[in-house]
């Protein structure tokens, strides 16, 4: 997982139970967070709000909630009905987090308490394993599913499921949005799948063997570059998000 916030990118390690963060400017560590208060167990998922970086712990069904300036904790939110949580997104005023186990648990970013559970039969929620917030929109991963279930943040009501065998979804875990284009990781077809924001169709498929693609399981956006975490490579693609193309590959065993 990747979270980006004042020129810092942070990765989540999901096997060593730790945060690496880096320089973006120049991929360069920082620091690595693991301490016992954090309470780390098998981070899946990284979100920056209010100030703060929320953490998903995929083992352990809680979050944890960090100071994103330093990395001290905040809290261990764990008072939710959390099922292997393993997407996070932040959109008005809200933390939605999404449970392998098909629903969607909906928070209030800035103390963590329950607002509601997302969950109903014409969403087709199926593992859903990433989200993304573009305008008044939540999109959702579908990884089981090979879909995107695509709500309205203000509701929870469904917009519509996006599926179409040009999108190439295979696996898709996930999500990113930059300038009205939906950036969708799939896993297993080690590719990217872009889509338009406003109507779900799709842009092109991003896949070359420059991109040393390897299992890409999170995405990240800063400015002009798309980040991509390949976690069978244990590496990060970096992409100019304009167009597609390579701007370098980062590979250092000092970032684990």
């Amino acid at each position: 997982a990747l979270a980006v916030s004042a020129g810092h990118l942070f990765v989540a390690n999901h096997m060593g139970d730790s945060l690496a963060e880096l320089n973006l400017s120049n991929g360069a560590l920082v620091r690595v967070i693991s301490a016992l208060p954090d309470q780390f167990s098998g981070p899946d998922a990284l979100v920056v709000g209010a100030g703060h970086l929320f953490v998903a712990n995929g083992n352990g069904s809680w979050l944890t909630e960090l100071n994103v300036s330093n990395g001290s904790l905040v809290r261990v939110i764990l008072a939710a009905p959390f099922g292997a949580p393993d997407a996070l997104v932040v959109g008005a005023g809200h933390l939605f987090v999404a449970n392998g186990a098909d629903w969607l648990t909906e928070l209030n970013v800035a103390n963590g308490s329950l607002v509601g559970v997302i969950s109903a039969p014409a969403d087709k929620f199926e593992d859903p394993d990433a989200l993304a917030v573009s305008g008044g929109h939540l999109f959702v991963a579908n990884g089981v599913g090979v879909s995107l279930t695509e709500l309205n943040v203000a509701n929870g009501a469904l917009v519509r499921v996006i599926s179409a065998p040009a999108d190439d979804f295979d696996v898709p875990d996930a999500l990113a949005v930059s300038g009205g284009h939906l950036f969708v990781a799939n896993g297993i077809g080690d590719s990217l799948t872009e889509l338009s924001v406003a109507n779900g169709t799709l842009v092109r498929v991003i896949s070359a063997p420059a991109d040393d693609f390897d299992g890409p399981d999170a995405l990240a956006v800063s400015g002009a570059h798309l980040f991509v975490a390949n976690g069978g490579g244990d590496s990060l693609t970096e992409l100019n998000v304009a167009n597609g193309s390579l701007v370098r590959v980062i590979s250092d065993t000092a970032t684990r």
